[in-house]
């Protein structure tokens, strides 16, 4: 007898709002949309598969940091597909043992999410007395034109082990297409541990499109050949399609936080940060604003005015340093960001 794939099991129409605790007018909705079908209808009965079921829990989880429906299934699918990645890798996974001292660094996946400092610190205390857990191994990474491994997943845990004196820590090497295919993977592994946090996804977003301007990566190789104003080829009709790709999103989520990056202002920022606002809510907001006029020069004198004036003390000169990069990077990034708000209270001509 010829093995084959084993038959999927099917759920009745009751069996899947008992799995799924959806109600009858909702499943109705989501078949009216087009987003859940019955796989086989039999003596008047729909019968569904239990991937129908998986993706309508999906969905019903995306719905509380999605605007409609539409994006909670977008998202949904992109989550299932990487969860099926992952168990993927998981399966075929090898691990491999390196000294945490000894990892390469690449400038472009330090600077995608800030490390969080206290989590560090926390890690750090529990390696130090427990080891370094072998169920999470840190990611190194290798391309065409980068054949010596790099991390690209997993600063956070390599500072905390490196801090524990930690001597061996599990790794894995992927393989990637190039240094997008691999940033996608890693914004992508972002967003899954960070499901609801819509200040993380706000910053990636941010981060994506600075390090992928004009549809495009700009710093290579296809890139130097091109004019600034040209675009670069991608598998993606748009920038934010692109984006959204990257970093588990909908283009409808993106575009939103564009314009939050180019319209918002310090106390809205600082909201979201402190999860008080959400990208939705912050979009809704600007939109808000706009009808009664720009945010006035006095207006953003007073956010200034709230916010403590920083201090480069020797102790932060030394956190700069142990960042693995030069203080004069830090700077040069902080005034890159300080010019591009002059630019959007058209205090500067934009570039």
């Amino acid at each position: 007898m010829k093995k084959g794939k084993s038959p999927q099991k099917l759920l009745s129409r009751q069996e899947l709002l008992e799995a799924t605790g959806l109600s009858s007018k909702a499943l109705k909705q989501y078949e009216e949309a087009g987003y859940v079908a019955a796989a086989e209808v039999k003596d008047g009965v729909k019968y569904y598969t239990e991937e129908t079921s998986e993706l309508i829990q999906a969905m019903t989880r995306c719905l509380g940091r999605c605007a409609n429906l539409q994006e909670a299934h977008h998202i949904a699918l992109q989550g299932l597909a990487q969860k099926e990645r992952r168990g993927r890798e998981a399966e075929s996974a090898q691990l491999q043992f390196i000294d945490p001292t000894k990892v390469k660094l690449h400038t472009r996946f330090e600077g995608l999410l800030r490390i969080d400092e206290d989590l560090a610190e926390n890690l750090s205390a529990d390696m130090a007395v427990g080891g370094y857990f072998h169920s999470q191994p840190i990611v190194l990474a290798t391309w065409p034109g980068q054949e010596e491994p790099v991390l690209i997943d997993g600063h956070t845990r390599l500072r905390a082990a490196t801090k524990a004196g930690v001597p061996k820590i599990p790794y894995v090497v992927e393989k990637f297409r190039d240094i997008d295919g691999a940033l996608e993977y890693v914004a992508k592994v972002q967003t899954q541990r960070r499901p609801t946090d819509d200040w993380v996804r706000y910053q990636l977003i941010c981060e994506i499109d600075s390090l992928m301007d004009r549809g495009g990566d700009r710093r290579s190789e296809q890139a130097k050949s091109k004019s600034s104003q040209e675009p670069i080829e991608t598998k993606y009709a748009n920038s934010a399609e692109r984006t959204a790709a990257l970093t588990g999103t909908s283009p409808a989520t993106v575009k939103r936080a564009r314009r939050i990056n180019r319209d918002g202002w310090p106390s809205l920022l600082e909201a979201m940060q402190n999860r008080e606002m959400t990208i939705t809510q912050a979009e809704k907001a600007i939109a808000e604003k706009a009808k009664t006029g720009p945010i006035t020069e006095e207006e953003l004198q007073v956010e200034e005015n709230k916010k403590p004036m920083v201090q480069l003390t020797d102790a932060n000169f030394e956190v700069l340093e142990q960042l693995d990069e030069t203080v004069h990077y830090h700077v040069n990034k902080a005034v890159r960001m300080y010019i591009r708000g002059l630019q959007k209270m058209g205090r500067l001509p934009k570039e």
